[in-house]
């Protein structure tokens, strides 16, 4: 475990049990157990990547039976998805239909400028879609079947690519592809950041084996030409065509501001 991940583990908040609606994030509140919120302060002399100091609005690392409602909704399954736990793991499965997945997203307070770092790996190999969308507002699910505004991450295990997009309104516009080796049975970690500059967003992202170290470069960094609204994050997950069972496992997900 990191020298960040331990101490976000020991200082722990916990939020109200109340139940979002649309856009609005819940009230927070202390506790005895929980989640870390935006009332925590910057983490003093966590530093990384682009140079930030942490100052973590959410964290999750699945201790719960199911994923918890006050913490996660707009929650969306298609052909027979599911959203479990698992061993202490969120578990996100397409079901034995073509193109079977699930869709949720956080209550994370939204944000103009922030961060997302997380756990993953696919058990199994074969066609699958494992979609990261960051700085989300609306819905994760409109009439087009799109997420209404975010920058995505979409892993494409089964052909090594990772498509990077921009959703605005509801419409998906390319900004790039990156390709990585493997199938990512074992476990990786990945950080994406937003960050609005003059004229536009800086968009960076990276990915490592769970084994290794972080690296202090990104292995993406792009600029957009334009801003989205505030907003959190979201995941989601869809078989592919051949409509084989496969699932995405997640843990130790942080949501910050930088």
């Amino acid at each position: 475990m990191s020298n960040f991940d331990s101490r976000i583990r020991t200082s722990r908040i916990t939020r109200t049990n109340v139940t979002p609606t649309g856009n609005t994030a819940p009230s927070f509140a202390k506790g005895a157990l929980g989640y870390i919120t935006e009332q925590v302060n910057e983490i003093p002399g966590a530093k990384f990547g682009s140079g930030m100091g942490i100052k973590p609005s959410f964290y999750e690392n699945f201790e719960a039976v199911v994923w918890p409602a006050a913490r996660w909704y707009q929650a969306t399954s298609s052909g027979g998805g599911t959203a479990t736990i698992v061993d202490g793991r969120g578990v996100l499965t397409g079901a034995g239909a073509a193109n079977s997945g699930y869709r949720i997203r956080s209550t994370a307070p939204f944000r103009d400028n922030c961060g997302l770092k997380f756990k993953f790996k696919f058990p199994t190999t074969g066609q699958q879609f494992f979609t990261v969308a960051l700085k989300t507002s609306g819905n994760i699910w409109d009439s087009t079947g799109d997420v209404d505004n975010a920058y995505a991450a979409e892993f494409q295990p089964g052909s090594n690519i990772m498509r990077i997009d921009k959703y605005t309104n509801g419409s998906r516009a390319s900004m790039n592809t990156a390709y990585y080796p493997g199938s990512f049975t074992d476990d990786w970690w990945f950080r994406m950041e937003v960050q609005e500059n003059s004229g536009g967003t800086d968009v960076r992202m990276k990915i490592w084996d769970a084994s290794t170290n972080e690296s202090a470069g990104w292995d993406f960094n792009q600029t957009d030409g334009g801003q989205l609204s505030p907003g959190n994050f979201a995941f989601w997950y869809v078989t592919g065509s051949d409509g084989s069972p496969r699932s995405v496992n997640i843990d130790d997900i942080t949501f910050y501001s930088i």
